[in-house]
């Protein structure tokens, strides 16, 4: 429930509720022997690190969340969300200007699952910052049909109809 709470005190802009939450969330990894949630811990870390405009601790982050998804035994076979972990990272190194690894993540996060709408979504932002801005338009337009039955109200999809309306602008 911490991990849980950290994201949503992120989302409220509580920095330090977020970061408590997640200190909470290792005490009890550590007094249980919750190793295997190490995972979740970089993916809040990664988040937190976002809100806090630190997109070098964001890629970082992400990154330690793969390297220990492929060393799990628990997680390794599903690879679960390891294509949204992907999008954040290459979110991070678009922000970081790093447009070549953006690039990498991105095509890895598609050969996990093609069809994750927020990789289309960072995909468009990297068009975006290479100034391709009907590359972009049709990218992130490719995952709206994706969320056609998601809530009104999600985020994501929020953002997603946002980036698709400012590419239309141009």
């Amino acid at each position: 429930m911490a991990f849980n709470a950290a994201i949503i005190e992120v989302r409220a802009k509580d920095i330090d509720a977020a970061q408590a939450s997640l200190q909470q969330a290792r005490e009890v990894m550590d007094q249980f022997q919750l190793n295997f949630l190490g995972i979740q811990v970089h993916i809040v870390e990664a988040i937190i690190s976002g809100a806090q405009h630190d997109y070098a601790a964001m890629a970082d982050h992400c990154m330690k969340a793969i390297e220990k998804t492929n060393q799990s035994v628990v997680a390794s076979g599903s690879q679960i969300g390891l294509s949204q972990i992907y999008a954040q990272m290459a979110k991070a190194q678009t922000l970081l200007g790093d447009l070549s690894k953006a690039e990498k993540s991105i095509e890895t996060g598609f050969r996990l699952d093609p069809s994750e709408p927020m990789l289309w979504v960072k995909k468009a932002r990297l068009q975006q910052a290479r100034k391709m801005p009907q590359m972009a338009l049709a990218s992130v337009n490719y995952a709206l049909p994706i969320w056609k039955d998601a809530d009104e109200n999600y985020v994501m999809l929020k953002k997603a109809q946002a980036l698709a309306a400012e590419l239309q602008s141009q």
